[in-house]
């Protein structure tokens, strides 16, 4: 599998290498200096209501992160063999993320991320206890872990469309690369440290219980949408 994955790769590198255009721009980026790197740092704990922002970071997918930690697990102890998981969740569960993060991104296009934040948001963190209801009902059945793989993994695709438009949104004009930096830097923090925890608590609650328990923890994050929502970056804009 890993052979495999590394010639698909090698392949789109070559292609990327021999087949697509080269931009023809000539560089005036300045080398980034230790300097350069602190200022950047200080201008974002200077935006506005900067810790709504980072409270937002960390809290909006943090349910989801805890979810995420367990899921395989979970499915694989509720009978899942290996072969069965990567296509339920590798093939199906992907591409129903994939789907949810492309209707997203257009969705969000068409009516504002305002519309999109409450949502998806609540739609994404909604998802969540249907693993619960999987671990307590499925009784064997593998289609309903496979609904719930379709269900969570379509919802958190939403989730992520709008969570990624916001990130992208938080940046002084001056900084932009270096503040995404620090915005994604927070989401993978958030990701990491629900899959460190998450083990300890499905081990204390055991899985149906601990998929409720990360719904509790997704809402405090919900609860700050209406304040996010008000933002100037995610109001429309007017014609």
């Amino acid at each position: 599998t890993f052979g495999i994955s590394a010639l698909v790769l090698a392949a789109i590198s070559l292609w990327h290498r021999f087949l697509l255009p080269y931009p023809q721009i000539e560089s005036k980026t300045k080398s980034l200096t230790p300097k350069m790197l602190m200022e950047g740092f200080q201008e974002f704990f200077k935006l506005s209501n900067v810790w709504l922002v980072i409270s937002f970071c960390f809290l909006f997918k943090v349910g989801d992160a805890l979810l995420f930690g367990m899921s395989t697990p979970f499915l694989l102890d509720a009978g899942m063999s290996k072969a069965q998981l990567g296509l339920f969740q590798g093939v199906f569960g992907t591409f129903a993320a994939i789907s949810g993060a492309m209707f997203g991104g257009w969705f969000i296009s068409k009516k504002g991320l305002r519309k999109g934040l409450w949502i998806f948001g609540i739609l994404q963190n909604l998802a969540i206890p249907v693993y619960a209801l999987a671990a307590w009902f499925h009784n064997g059945n593998m289609w309903i872990l496979v609904a719930a793989i379709i269900v969570e993994q379509l919802a958190a695709g939403l989730g992520l469309a709008a969570y990624s438009n916001f990130l992208m949104r938080q940046h002084h004009p001056n900084y932009k690369a270096t503040h995404y930096s620090i915005v994604t830097g927070m989401m993978a923090l958030t990701t990491m440290t629900g899959g460190v925890l998450s083990g300890f608590g499905a081990a204390r609650m055991g899985y149906g219980w601990f998929f409720i328990f990360a719904f509790a923890v997704s809402i405090p994050g919900m609860l700050l949408i209406p304040f996010v929502a008000r933002r100037p970056e995610v109001q429309p804009v007017k014609a």
